[in-house]
């Protein structure tokens, strides 16, 4: 069994209470590491340090004095499992100490190797084998690698293999492995469109920042600097911002991450109403191709895989970006230079081989079913940690 810790802050696991007082919808993209793990031994074990919460953030929280903090958790905590359904299936535990099974602790860096990182060092020391997700790595990385590479026997997990990513190796060092594990994906991203009756268009999708506009923008600066941008998904903000140049190749339902332009609101408005607004299966499934646009520092992005669990025929970057995953590039996906005419050549490619492009659908798909499935990811974490 693996020991979760804090999975309360945020919805990469389950839906924090922060997101149901607001109505933020959570995406809940590794909700399988609790899932699967009640489903095989009937419970988890979450653990909470007392130093962060969802409701506030870090600087706060943290100079709350601790009874104040254990109260605020508790009720959190309740409100938590019972949105999220989780009730007795989830074993809280406020040290380790009460923690059979030591030997793994699985930590996103996200927030749980930034802010108050030595007051929870011991509860993560009091494991054998530390699993750190590098999802969001890309915000405060200097700070997150510091306090990272000084826990032991530590274990990196991602979306792809970063171990050679020139971005991940500045700041993490060139001797660290990363476990590559694809997206899982929802059961709801499915083939209901037969490929010949869709449209001979592609499926743009997804949302950008424009992290100028980031607050506070010291924990962007490691990502701007080292890559001289102002966005994380260059291909996502060429798309949109070229739309009327791709007329007649690309349907795109991309959006800003904030759409909101005026002051407070535009730090308010998280919730990528543009996005969600529209239902992004049978968007899919409308189209005979897909492009979802990678993470500059070397990751996909989940609809890579959901475009391909609905049948289309999916455009990849080139480079590194599914690097250890076991895809080929023309025959699960076909490759673009990153360019508004790479991505054209990509597509007349496809289209002037309407088997073949068929026939990378038909794979890609085939992918998903065999590698994407909560019981298969979770699998080849064990295998891995065995």
């Amino acid at each position: 069994m693996l020991t979760l810790l804090n999975p309360h802050i945020d919805d990469f696991m389950a839906c924090p209470v922060s997101f149901r007082l607001v109505g933020r919808k959570p995406l809940v993209k590794y909700g399988y590491l609790i899932e699967e793990q009640i489903r095989r031994f009937g419970a988890v074990d979450v653990l909470i340090d007392g130093t962060i919460s969802s409701l506030f953030s870090q600087r706060i929280f943290g100079c709350l004095p601790k009874i104040i903090r254990l109260f605020v958790l508790r009720e959190e905590l309740r409100r938590w499992k019972k949105i999220n359904n989780f009730m007795g299936n989830v074993k809280i535990h406020w040290t380790p100490e009460t923690i059979t099974n030591r030997q793994n602790i699985y930590l996103f860096s996200y927030k749980n190797c930034t802010g108050h990182f030595e007051s929870r060092r011991s509860y993560i020391e009091a494991f054998d084998r530390k699993i750190v997700n590098l999802s969001h790595f890309m915000i405060r990385t200097l700070e997150k690698s510091k306090n990272a590479q000084s826990l032991k026997n530590v274990v990196y997990t991602s979306e792809a293999d970063l171990s050679d990513q020139p971005f991940f190796t500045e700041y993490f060092g060139e001797s660290n492995s990363v476990l590559p594990l694809a997206f899982c994906v929802a059961s709801r991203f499915e083939n209901k469109t037969p490929y010949q009756l869709r449209a001979d268009r592609c499926a743009a999708v997804g949302s950008f920042h424009n992290l100028e506009n980031e607050r506070p923008s010291s924990f962007y600066k490691d990502v701007m600097t080292f890559f001289q941008t102002d966005t994380y998904h260059p291909v996502r903000k060429l798309v949109y911002e070229n739309q009327h140049l791709m007329d007649g190749y690309v349907n795109c339902a991309i959006a800003p991450f904030r759409e909101s332009r005026i002051g407070l609101l535009r730090k308010l408005d998280v919730r990528q109403k543009s996005y969600f607004s529209f239902d992004v299966v049978d968007f899919y499934n409308n189209n005979r191709y897909a492009l979802v646009g990678e993470e500059i520092y070397g990751l996909p992005g989940i609809g890579f895989f959901e475009a391909m669990a609905c049948g289309c025929a999916v455009l990849g970057q080139s480079g590194h970006f599914y690097k250890g995953l076991g895809l080929v590039s023309g025959i699960h996906y076909v490759e673009h230079d990153g360019t508004l005419e790479g991505i054209k050549r990509a597509i007349d490619y496809l289209r002037k081989s309407p088997e073949k492009a068929q026939e990378i659908a038909e794979k890609g798909k085939e992918y998903t079913t065999s590698h994407c499935r909560p019981d298969a990811l979770f699998d080849k974490l064990l295998t891995y940690l065995d």
